[in-house]
């Protein structure tokens, strides 16, 4: 059985009496494991998170109406706030405050990572 509670599909678990989130399967959940693992690689080299979102555009639809829709988007609204920020730091490097934006947008996009990251271990979604 099937039901509709907020913008994800629950299952009614008849075990435990309780509504369990449904899932996109292991294509879509490995898929965001994938682009969570980019996007920490892209930390030290750029060419990654291209990738990262590139998966995540791809799979997005796949996983629509379960918990890894939001990871989806989560991880695609932080690459492009982080390609915002990091063009804004390159401008305002002229005027030496684009070193310190560029620290602090590295540490956004590491928490945005790693809390993207634990939340779908945690069967949690991203809103």
């Amino acid at each position: 059985m099937t039901l509709m509670y907020s913008d994800y599909d629950y299952d009614y678990d008849r075990r435990y009496g309780i509504l369990v989130p449904r899932h996109g399967g292991r294509g879509a959940r490995f898929a965001m494991h994938l682009v969570y693992g980019l996007y920490l690689i892209s930390l030290f080299t750029a060419v990654p998170a291209f990738l990262g979102v590139i998966v995540a555009y791809v799979k997005r639809r796949d996983a629509a109406g379960t918990i890894e829709a939001s990871h989806y988007s989560y991880a695609i609204r932080t690459f492009w706030w982080g390609l915002f920020w990091l063009v804004v730091a390159i401008l305002l490097k002229f005027v030496l405050v684009g070193f310190v934006v560029l620290g602090l947008l590295w540490l956004w996009f590491l928490w945005r990572t790693c809390r993207g990251w634990l939340a779908l271990l945690d069967d949690r979604p991203m809103d």
